[in-house]
């Protein structure tokens, strides 16, 4: 059967609990000086948690940079040669483009033709637009 005796222990045990939370919560609103003893207490406890965070990322972004460049790495290493197949296809592409931009000035200073700023086209001396790219010329 239920023991009145244990029930009884058990509720003196909460209600002086409780008593003593009041107690506490009551004297922190009266008292500044507890007030401020529970404050300086916190602020302490958070000066470390943060020191401690400070750490914590610190060694995170360390081992982040580790990790990026050992994958940066491997990436570079594994395609190396399709990297410098690009390479040598876009420098093509520009010493071309710079050719076609030499012959193209090499004409205009020959002889008295206009040519696109834009694209590099022969165009009409009178022309406000390009016939090729459509850009304004003025």
């Amino acid at each position: 059967m239920f023991d009145f005796g244990s029930f009884n222990v058990i509720f003196t045990v909460v209600m002086i609990f409780s008593l003593l939370i009041f107690v506490f919560v009551f004297a922190m609103i009266l008292s500044s000086k507890l007030r401020s003893k529970m404050m300086k207490h916190q602020i302490k406890a958070t000066k470390y948690m943060m020191e401690d965070s400070k750490e914590e990322l610190s060694d995170i972004a360390a081992v982040s940079s580790n990790i990026a460049i050992k994958s940066r790495k491997k990436v570079l290493d594994e395609n190396e040669e399709l990297l410098t197949e690009m390479a040598t296809r876009n420098a093509s592409i520009n010493k071309e483009g710079v050719e076609i931009t030499a012959r193209a000035i090499k004409k205009g200073l020959s002889k008295q033709v206009v040519h696109c700023k834009y694209c590099g086209k022969e165009i009409d001396d009178d022309s406000v637009f390009c016939k090729f790219c459509g850009k304004n010329l003025n």
